[in-house]
Parts: C-alpha cells; structure tokens; sequence
C-alpha cells in the first residue's frame, strides 16, 4: 500500500508553483510621477518634465528601465538629436528634451561616468544614461544608449546604437526629431545671431 501511495503523489520538485496573477501595464503604472522640485523654483522658461504621466499611458509612450520597467519619463520629454558628423555620416542620440529639467525619476548616480557632468540610474541602481556638454555650442544633452533604456516597449540590444536605424520608422518616428538648427526647441531664440 505505501509503494502505491507513493506513486500517485507527484515528488515536491515535480510541482509547478502557482501562476501569477500579474496586473495589465496600466493598472501597474497608475500614478503620477511629481517632479523633483515644486515648479515655482524651475528656472523661468524651464518645463518640468516627465510631465506627469497620464493616467492612461502605455509602455508605447513610454521610456522605462531596461532591468525593471519602471517608467523613467513620457515620450513627449524626449526628442531624437540628428546631425552629420565630421567624417561624413549621420549621428542620432535620443536626448531629454533641453528646455525640460530631469524627472524625478532620474536618480542622480554617486558615481558619475568619465567626461560627464552626471550620470542617471533608476531607482533599481541600473545607470541608463549621461548628461555632457556635448551638443550646439557646447551645451548639456542628457542621453540615452539604446540598450540601456526601453522605449515604446521595446528593447534594443546589442553594442551599436540603434537609434540611426529606427527613429524614423512607427512608433519611433512620433517623437520629435532636432537638427543643430532645433536644439532648443523650434521657437528660435529671440535676439541670438549665429
């Protein structure tokens, strides 16, 4: 009798453990993510970014962290530098928005990469991007490798950016494309002569 009972119980390591009951995207990011400071101490003509998320947004507007999938800031913070460079072809970076301040939810890492100004992380520790005075005349762009953020949800691998490839293609070509011409925005500075 005991061999038989033995048979019919599966062994412990046998047993599947129980299936998650995982919440749909929205339901999961259902809030608002508040800006670092309260928006009377942003520089005048400064946004606040991350421009709290709209109750309803998808990971298809969306940049998140790679490891967790927090969302870090909406789509619309965000627009594609292209430029030609130097030696004949095309570089394009995907930037925070330059008259936007960093969202809250860019942590500001302790360590901070060779030749930036700052480095970012999620609040999982996992860095995604860098803000150096790389841009127009110098000026900061907070960027993001392709493989370290993603965005509209979907992940990018790999060592090569893969942003020339992919930011005029759906449902990458809805975020704003800047030339050298653009940078600041498209309202041209009043009074600056280039």
């Amino acid at each position: 009798m005991e061999s038989a009972s033995l048979g019919s119980t599966p062994p412990p390591w046998a047993k599947a453990p129980p299936p998650k009951k995982a919440k749909p995207y929205e339901a999961r990011y259902e809030y608002e993510i508040p800006s670092k400071k309260p928006p009377e101490t942003h520089p005048a003509g400064a946004t606040v970014c991350a421009s709290a998320l709209p109750r309803n947004a998808t990971e298809h507007s969306l940049m998140q962290c790679v490891v967790c999938e927090r969302p870090l800031c909406s789509t619309e913070d965000l627009a594609f530098f292209w430029r030609a460079n130097k030696q004949g072809g095309v570089e394009v970076h995907l930037m925070l928005k330059p008259e936007n301040q960093e969202p809250a939810t860019f942590i500001q890492a302790p360590i901070t990469d060779k030749n930036a100004m700052a480095s970012w992380q999620c609040t999982c520790g996992f860095k995604f991007g860098d803000t150096r005075a790389v841009a127009v005349r110098k000026a900061e762009m907070s960027a993001f490798k392709s493989s370290s953020i993603m965005l509209c949800g979907q992940r990018f691998t790999g060592r090569k950016s893969q942003w020339p490839s992919i930011y005029n293609r759906p449902p990458f070509n809805a975020i704003e494309v800047r030339t050298r011409d653009t940078f600041f925005g498209t309202t041209p500075a009043s009074g600056s002569a280039s």
